[in-house]
């Protein structure tokens, strides 16, 4: 808020450089979770914790949700993911008003904003 009013673009810079970040951490913060930044458990447990403070997301809960993802990554009758992908069958029973919501519900424009509409 305080550099909106020295510059826009220095807004926009800032914005910018802390949203890099932010992804770096929680990149680095994800490969804690899988076991994979450092060879011991307890240094990919604390660092991950620790990244963790500044994404803002709790690791090991993140972790246990994403380890569960990857164990059924596949598996229909257990896990679809955050935005379901239906078959062909599925969406043919659908109305056509549902049909709609959900091509727009998955469209990479309408993304950011109907990603949690399902």
């Amino acid at each position: 808020m305080l550099s909106a009013r020295i510059s826009y673009w220095l807004t926009a810079a800032a914005t910018l450089l802390i949203s890099l970040f932010t992804l770096r951490v929680f990149a680095l913060m994800h490969d804690c979770g899988h076991g994979s930044l450092f060879r011991t458990c307890w240094l990919n447990r604390s660092v991950g914790f620790a990244l963790g403070v500044l994404s803002g997301m709790p690791q090991y809960v993140w972790s246990q949700h994403h380890n569960y993802h990857h164990a059924t990554n596949g598996n229909w009758e257990k896990y679809r993911g955050p935005l379901t992908t239906l078959s062909v069958d599925e969406y043919a029973a659908m109305t056509e008003a549902r049909q709609r919501m959900y091509r727009r519900t998955r469209s990479i424009a309408q993304h950011p904003l109907a990603a949690s509409c399902t």
